[in-house]
């Protein structure tokens, strides 16, 4: 009998011994679960509460968040997302401090001691199911931009259930932005001018009697080309080609040759830039000078015109023959006649 009591006393012992080793737990849990320290760190622990000097705000273990941002500088403390799943109080506790929501978040807030600002980021909404303050409804103000329903609700006294604050997003901001970048891009794709070059066949002298085409390679984008001008007129485009690497223009031999002989300027016109080079046509002197079978001709009539018939240099043959004959006649009479007498 003794032995069983001694065994019942020693396990009692022990039971109550893990009891009390459990108490400290119970306690930390009790009092508080994430706390808010000024310092900008968070503790879990259950250690901290409001009425401590190190403390910011605190609430249940309940509560769910994605993050919590302090600014001890700056005074401010920011949730994102945070929402309590039953009745429980974000419990506040500093003084002077800014408490700002963000995103979508659902508490009750309890001002325990000294003032704060309730404020929110663009676009976000707290639902409150009551805001109460120890210190009356003027220690908790409502930033700025920041709306809340009912307008007339009072934090004193028992305090104000079912408070929504909000803040609009900045949509007209950002449609501003928007705009106003697309128009500076606009404006600059308009006015800018990019140089190009003359990479082959600057300033070429041209042979109409070669009957060769005119090639010219420029450094624009062949993308980009959209006229070919000569003197400042465009050029139709069937007569020339293009082809890639940059941009090579073939402008045809029987085009070149219908300009006149001289000086000429080819532009290369793009969409956001332009280059030019000149070229010299000469024209053959055999162009401008009678064809053969019109020299030939000219050369013929003239010696007809200058030369007399041939029925002429005839007529005047037979009366030279005559007038010598007659006159070798009486040469001939005369001697006899001398010879007689």
């Amino acid at each position: 009998m003794r032995i069983i009591k001694k065994r019942g006393i020693l396990s009692l012992a022990l039971a109550l011994a893990l009891v009390f080793s459990f108490v400290p737990s119970f306690n930390a849990k009790a009092e508080g679960g994430i706390a808010v320290l000024a310092d900008g760190t968070i503790s879990d622990d259950g250690t901290h509460d409001v009425f401590q000097s190190d403390c910011i705000c605190s609430f249940s273990s309940d509560v769910t968040y994605s993050s919590i941002i302090v600014d001890s500088g700056a005074k401010t403390v920011k949730f994102s997302n945070i929402s309590a799943p039953g009745n429980y109080d974000l419990l506040y506790g500093g003084d002077g401090w800014t408490v700002i929501f963000d995103g979508t978040c659902k508490v009750g807030f309890t001002l325990e001691d000294g003032t704060c600002t309730i404020n929110l980021t663009a676009g976000s909404t707290l639902s409150c199911y009551n805001v109460f303050s120890d210190m009356g409804g003027s220690a908790i103000t409502i930033a700025s931009g920041v709306t809340m329903t009912p307008e007339d609700a009072d934090f004193g006294g028992s305090g104000s259930g079912n408070v929504t604050f909000s803040r609009e997003a900045e949509a007209t901001t950002e449609a501003t932005t928007e705009a106003t970048t697309e128009a500076i891009t606009e404006t600059t794709t308009e006015t800018t001018t990019v140089t190009y070059t003359i990479v082959e066949g600057a300033n070429q002298n041209v042979t109409s009697e070669a009957g060769k085409d005119l090639v010219i390679k420029a450094s624009g984008d062949l993308d980009k080309f959209t006229d070919l001008k000569i003197d400042g007129t465009v050029v139709d485009k069937t007569n020339y080609e293009t082809a890639q690497g940059s941009t090579i223009a073939t402008i045809k031999a029987s085009f070149v040759n219908t300009l006149a002989a001289g000086s000429h300027t080819v532009t290369f016109v793009y969409t956001d830039g332009e280059v030019s080079t000149a070229f010299t046509l000469t024209k053959s002197a055999e162009a401008s000078t009678p064809s053969n079978d019109e020299a030939t001709t000219t050369t013929t009539t003239t010696t007809t015109e200058q030369s007399p018939k041939t029925g002429d240099d005839m007529m005047v043959f037979v009366i030279l023959l005559m007038a010598s004959a007659i006159g070798m006649s009486i040469i001939t009479r005369v001697g006899l006649n001398k010879k007689i007498k």
